[in-house]
Order: C-alpha cells, then structure tokens, then sequence
C-alpha cells in the first residue's frame, strides 16, 4: 500500500529540472540553456525571461528581454529610441533617457555608468518597430563579458552587428558597458578647446555582420570639441561609431572625412554636467540634443535621426 507523504514532506525531494528554461525557477544561465528557451518561444526566438549570472542583480534571477541568435543569449542592455524623451528623473531636472552627461561615474540623474537606473526592462520588443521606447538593464551596468550585439532598426545600418572585445580594449576583455563608459571621466572637456574624440577604438577590430554604413565598423568613446561650458555651440557625442570606409578608425571630428554617427549627441549648453537650454531632436543651429546622431555629424555640424532605435545587447557569456 502506498504511503501518503503529505504537504509537509515535499521540501524533503530535489526537483529534477527539465526546463522550460526561462522562468524564475529555472532561469537561463549560459547559451546552452539559451538555445533551449529559445525552442519554447514559437520561433521567434526573443522575448522577456529570467537570466541569472554572477554580478548580475547580485547573483539571483533577473527578468529582462532577451534574443537568441548565432547560438549565443543576447541580453538586452540598453535600447536607443530616437524619439524618446521622456524624463528620467524623479526630481524633475527636464533629463532625457541616455542624455550626454561629463562623467558617467559621478552622476546620478541620468546614468551611463555602473548605476542601475532601470526602465523597461521587461518590455518584450519582439516585433516593435517604434521610436519612442528606450530602455536600460541592469545588464547595461552589471553584465561583464566579451561580446556585445548591436541590433539596429530603422538606420542606415542594417545589419546586427557584433562586436568582440580583448585584454586590450577600453575597460578589459570583459566588461560590463557602464564600466567601459566609465573609464573616461571627462567626456566634455570644458574649456579646454581640445576638439577630437576621448578614446578611440576601443573594439580594435571589424564587427561581424553586414556593414551598410561603415561608420559602425569602429567605435570610441566621447567626441567633443572643448568649448565652454555656456557654449550654446558646445557639441559632443558619448558613443560613438567612427570607422572609414577602409575600416580604419577616423578620429578627425572636423567638418571632413567620413565623419561621425553615434549614441548620446548635444550642441548646446552645460548645466550641472548635463546638456540645458535645449530641444529634444531640434533642427535648429543651437541648443539641441538627441539620443541618436545622424550619420555624418561633426564638430560644428550636429543633427539627429529621429526615427528608429538602436538595441546593444551582451552576451551572458563569454566566447
């Protein structure tokens, strides 16, 4: 006759896990597990699921959209909306998301370095093809490995593209992106008149993927031009995208060459480390800022695409 353990005795069994991966219980730890998520999404392979990996959200399980391409799990860490300009303070200082700021690791009001500022990160953008939702994991602070996917919609560039760091790239073989952000501290350079971009080439070699728009092919950190801080003609662009079309990097940030794309873009004034005075995605001369940069910005000429959005993505593990 069988014996009925009751309630009280399940704590005493180990459940044998045969997924689905994804969920809390048995969240995704590596591709492998990836790849089995991935065959329980319908075929599109993407969609919000818990991840869990070591100085992610401290170690415990995390939910946040995911994408499984190339055989690898792709975590969303930052999604660039060209038209987002929602407000990302709680004190009201007007900062848009991903606004350009001086020093990642000192400012709290709209982060790009190790702080978790978090929003949407549970958004399921399978299939979105808007321009006004942008978005930021703890992955874009926390999630330190070697490769980063840049999904691009709406661009002169097309193609995904994937970008493999080494020991000697800005912020070390793995890395997190806020780290990386981090390593410079002054992306500004007030006063200084030093025109030209802070750190160049910090990937050292061509992503894989289709090149459309060769700009993409090279990434530094940081172009300004130096001027003061009441400059309304003070231009700067946080990340950005500076190959040629040999790709080699174009460090030149004069009004020549192939010029410049990039994430995080102002020509305007400075107030306390941040862009003032200015119009989201404006058309006029000065006093303008904007999330992406329109392909071919330069010092003294800066516009914006205002359509589309760009999604960076880490790998949860390493290759």
């Amino acid at each position: 006759m069988p014996t009925f353990l009751g309630a009280g005795r399940a704590g005493f069994f180990n459940k044998i896990s045969s997924g689905p991966y994804g969920t809390q219980d048995d969240p995704i730890t590596d591709d492998a597990t990836g790849a089995l998520w991935a065959a329980t999404t319908g075929g599109n392979n993407s969609g919000v699921a818990y991840v869990q990996k070591a100085g992610l959200n401290s170690g415990n399980p995390y939910n946040v959209y995911c994408v499984y391409s190339g055989s690898k799990l792709w975590v969303m860490a930052g999604v660039f909306a060209a038209a987002d300009t929602t407000n990302n303070s709680s004190s009201g200082n007007g900062l848009f998301r991903w606004a350009p700021c001086l020093s990642p690791s000192s400012t709290t009001g709209n982060d790009w370095g190790t702080l978790t500022h978090t929003f949407n990160d549970t958004y399921d953008y399978t299939g979105y093809s808007g321009s006004g939702r942008a978005a930021r994991s703890r992955a874009w602070a926390e999630l330190a490995t070697n490769r980063s996917r840049f999904y691009f919609n709406g661009q002169t560039q097309t193609s995904a593209l994937i970008y493999s760091f080494t020991s000697s790239s800005t912020g070390g073989e793995n890395a997190s992106w806020g780290t990386r952000m981090e390593t410079v501290s002054d992306y500004f350079r007030l006063g200084t008149g030093s025109v030209g971009l802070q750190a160049n080439d910090i990937v050292g070699s061509v992503p894989s993927g289709t090149l459309q728009d060769t700009r993409w092919s090279r990434l530094g950190l940081g172009a300004t031009d130096g001027e003061a801080a009441n400059a309304n003609t003070q231009d700067v662009i946080m990340l950005v995208a500076q190959g040629t079309t040999s790709n080699t990097v174009s460090s030149d940030w004069s009004n020549s060459g192939q010029n410049h794309g990039g994430l995080g873009v102002k020509r305007c004034q400075v107030s306390n480390g941040y862009p003032t005075s200015f119009t989201q995605n404006g058309t006029g001369g000065d006093s303008k800022a904007g999330v992406i940069a329109n392909p071919g910005s330069y010092n003294g000429s800066i516009s914006f695409v205002t359509s589309g959005y760009i999604t960076i993505y880490q790998a949860i593990e390493s290759d």
